[in-house]
Formats: structure tokens, sequence, C-alpha cells
């Protein structure tokens, strides 16, 4: 498998992209718990095959806090499937990707990662790339 981060990214980018487009067509057709259930199937199958011995997991602070991710990132996809149900699809995905911006923030705040002008300078272009994406 790749180790590479930027090709690794790369693939997540193309699986991501084709999965908002996927997400439009289903959201018009079907209810946000199914679309979730859908997604968790889908999800399984990925753990599945990549990593059979995922369930072999010890209850600690890093399982509880993977299930609060989980948690969260399904709470996410619902608001988002919802969103996309109201809203054009080319102004719900560039606005709810503003969730990278609440990501580098605590990444700065809880993991203290370097804060550098680059970074900065990044998140505001994304954010005005964003912003005119949705407009």
């Amino acid at each position: 498998m790749y180790t590479d981060w930027k090709i690794l990214s790369i693939f997540s980018i193309l699986c991501w992209g084709v999965w908002g487009f996927l997400s439009k067509i289903v959201g018009n057709k079907l209810e946000c718990s199914t679309i979730l259930a859908l997604l968790a199937i889908g999800t399984l199958f990925v753990v599945l095959a990549t990593t059979p011995s995922a369930f072999a997991l010890k209850i600690n602070r890093q399982t509880g806090m993977g299930l609060l991710a989980g948690i969260l990132c399904g709470c996410g996809y619902f608001f988002f499937y919802r969103a996309l149900q109201q809203g054009e699809e080319s102004a719900v995905i560039p606005v709810t990707s503003l969730y990278i911006v609440v990501a580098a923030v605590l990444a700065v705040i809880f993991l203290k990662e370097p804060v550098t002008v680059r970074k900065v300078s990044g998140i505001i272009a994304a954010v005005v790339a964003i912003i005119l994406l949705s407009n």
C-alpha cells in the first residue's frame, strides 16, 4: 500500500469528490437515516477489507475517543445530507468544507501544532475559495 501522505491525500480527495457528487444524487431520493445506514455499511465493508483485526480493540481512552469521533462524524453526515437536500451541491460542499478550519484551530490549541504564516495563509485562501465557490 502507498505510504506517501501526498498520494494517499489525492486518493482521499478523489474518493470524497465522487462521494460528494453521489451524495447529492441519493439525497434527492432517500431519507437521511437511510443514507447514513448505507454509509455505515459501506464503511464497514472498507474496514473489513482493509483491517479485519480492527474489531479486536481494547476498551480504553483512545477507543472511547474513536467512538466519540465516529458519533460526531455520523452527526456531521446527518446534517450534511439534510443540507444537501435543501441546498445546491455546489454551495453545500464548499461551505461544509470549512470543517478544516475547525480542525486546524483545535490542532493548534490542543495538539500544540505550530502556527506559521504559510499555514495561516493557506487557511485564509481556503476560506476565501470556499466563500467564492458558495456564492
